[in-house]
């Protein structure tokens, strides 16, 4: 019994290992083509004749490999297409967001000649009054992440991730701060808990709020407008 697959695959020069809409096709092929196959077989045909039988009776296997080409492309575009809108809508914008927040975190730093308060925030040598600032300051960069999703075409989701983009990565960063500190059982930091999970409240979730209440506030008012 012939690999009718193979055949089907080569015959119409398909990609190894075929893609879903590729495989579909090549098996639907295969399974009509065992089916000629064990018809001839059922007159007395050999082997050979049967398979050559089979083969000849689909035509046009040039058409059938440019609608395999097309169907290929159609999904490249299509793979292409969502790859660049989610770039858009998600990640250009929460880039951005991310981008123009550290750098007012920076130029606050540089505000900043003498912290004058311990706590958390002296990780980044950021005063209380100058964090305050840059807290006070989210809402702005949550907006701007929104209006730059929505403009784009961005959804409803999309929008609000754009804007909590900068919190996002900051909790990230901390996840993995958490995780070294786990596995590497770092015995300076490992008695610090309290200030590591301060650290992630004060530089991810109280960020995160401000970012997400800024974006909130724009697509409210946007709704309002437009109704």
């Amino acid at each position: 019994m012939p690999d009718w697959n193979a055949l089907v695959q080569e015959r119409l020069r398909a990609a190894d290992p075929p893609s879903f809409e590729e495989a579909e096709m090549i098996a639907e092929l295969a399974a009509h083509l065992e089916d000629l196959y064990e018809e001839s077989r059922g007159k007395g045909m050999c082997e050979s004749d049967a398979i050559g039988q089979a083969l000849g009776d689909i035509g046009g296997w040039r058409g059938l490999a440019g609608k395999l080409r097309r169907a290929r492309g159609g999904e490249e575009t299509m793979n292409y297409q969502s790859m660049n809108r989610r770039t858009k809508t998600l990640w250009l914008p929460g880039l951005i967001g991310l981008t123009a927040s550290m750098v007012w975190l920076m130029i606050l730093q540089r505000a900043t000649l003498k912290p004058s308060m311990p706590g958390p925030w002296l990780h980044s040598g950021l005063a209380y009054m100058w964090y305050l600032v840059w807290l006070i300051s989210q809402p702005l960069f949550g907006a701007a992440g929104a209006y730059l999703s929505r403009r784009a075409g961005g959804e409803r989701l999309t929008e609000l991730i754009a804007s909590l983009f900068p919190a996002i990565v900051m909790f990230g960063v901390w996840v993995v701060l958490v995780a070294c500190i786990v596995v590497t059982r770092y015995s300076h930091v490992s008695h610090q808990w309290p200030l590591v999970f301060a650290g992630a409240l004060f530089w991810s979730v109280l960020p995160g709020l401000s970012l997400l209440l800024g974006g909130f506030l724009y697509l409210k008012t946007q709704n309002l407008a437009r109704s």
